[in-house]
């Protein structure tokens, strides 16, 4: 779904680009990774090559359409890519390949190129 005022493009060099206005955390929340399984308590980390163009917050939602564990992540103004890794221990079990990942944006201003995207469990 798209917010009113939100945009997401993809640009020449094959990034996509959100680009929220007035939003709610849930209104504009692009895929990032999807289709794979999780087991209740046990830790992933999830790391990003990414640039910023703007410090600030986003949240990741880990999870299925029923279920689901919300990571925090603290951006910093970036002109290069760098490497951001968080942790979350599942809360939920889904062994059918219907797990995913959704950037969520919320009220953060600025543009966001995510080059990589890796998960692993701990």
């Amino acid at each position: 779904p798209q917010g009113e005022g939100a945009a997401v493009r993809i640009h020449a060099d094959d990034a996509a680009r959100v680009a929220p206005a007035d939003v709610s955390p849930t209104d504009l929340q692009p895929f990032i990774i999807d289709w794979f399984s999780v087991k209740s308590g046990a830790t992933y980390t999830i790391r990003l090559l990414m640039k910023s163009s703007a410090a600030g917050n986003i949240n990741l939602r880990m999870g299925t359409w029923s279920a689901g564990d919300d990571i925090a992540l603290t951006l910093t103004e970036d002109k290069d890519y760098k490497t951001y890794e968080v942790q979350s221990t599942a809360s939920f079990e889904s062994a059918n390949n219907d797990v995913h990942i959704l950037f969520q944006g919320g009220k953060f201003i600025g543009k966001v190129n995510i080059k990589k995207i890796e998960i692993f469990e701990n």
